[in-house]
Order: C-alpha cells, then sequence, then structure tokens
C-alpha cells in the first residue's frame, strides 16, 4: 500500500523584506527516485520542494512553493512544479523573487526544503538568496 511521507529541514530567517529592492534564488538540486507522478493528487507532494514563507502587509502568513520532479505519468497536478532529469544535478534560478511573491512579502520567516510523496529520494546542494 503506497502511503504518504514527508521530510525535511527548515531554516528560520527573520528578514525584513521591504529592505529589498531586488531578490535572487538559486538552487541546486536532483531527483533520483519518486514513486508519485508529477505532484501528487493535490499538487503539493514533490519528491524535492522548496518553501519560502513570508508575512504579508496585513500580517498574514504566505507560502510561495517550487517542487522538482522527473516523471508524471499519470498526468498528475504539477501547478507548482517543474520537470527536471531524473539523477543530473540541475542549476534553478528565480531572478526576480520579489516580482513573483503576492501579496508583496513585509518579513522573510523561514525557507524549507522537503521531499515528500511515497517513495522518494532527492538532493539539494545548494540555496542562495541575494538581495539589495
Amino acid at each position: 500500500m503506497d502511503r504518504h511521507g514527508e521530510s525535511g529541514v527548515t531554516q528560520d530567517l527573520n528578514i525584513d523584506a521591504r529592505d529589498f529592492i531586488t531578490l535572487q534564488l538559486r538552487l541546486e538540486v536532483r531527483t533520483d527516485h519518486q514513486s508519485l507522478s508529477g505532484g501528487g493528487t493535490a499538487g503539493t507532494e514533490y519528491p524535492l520542494m522548496v518553501r519560502l514563507i513570508y508575512l504579508d502587509n496585513e500580517g498574514s502568513e504566505q507560502i510561495w512553493g517550487r517542487g522538482f520532479y522527473y516523471q508524471n505519468d499519470a498526468g498528475l497536478s504539477v501547478k507548482l512544479g517543474q520537470q527536471v532529469p531524473s539523477g543530473q544535478w540541475i542549476s534553478h534560478e528565480v531572478k526576480d523573487l520579489l516580482a513573483t511573491l503576492q501579496p508583496p512579502p513585509v518579513q522573510f520567516r523561514r525557507i524549507e526544503v522537503l521531499g515528500s510523496g511515497w517513495e522518494y529520494d532527492s538532493s539539494i546542494r545548494r540555496i542562495e538568496m541575494t538581495g539589495h
């Protein structure tokens, strides 16, 4: 029987986002195995996912995420995902992260790196957020 599993790491940021004019996010990711297609039935179960949790101007917590997967044989949701080749290190960059965050951020609270699904094997060896 296939069962949902999830594992990951979190780093607290607590950074005032109003100080930034631009913000870039760079990642190096690798997916080696996934038994659940795409992003799963809810579109949030990727073998590798990066999530940025932030507060907006009203104090509400918002989540931006990007998932990485290599197969979607069952045609499941991949709205938050990007397909990558299996077994290869891939560089991924979001050049203007501030422009993609809606509603706009006031404070970055934390960044999370997760793997989820049934069976999965993935790696990340670089996360870099730079801004000015």
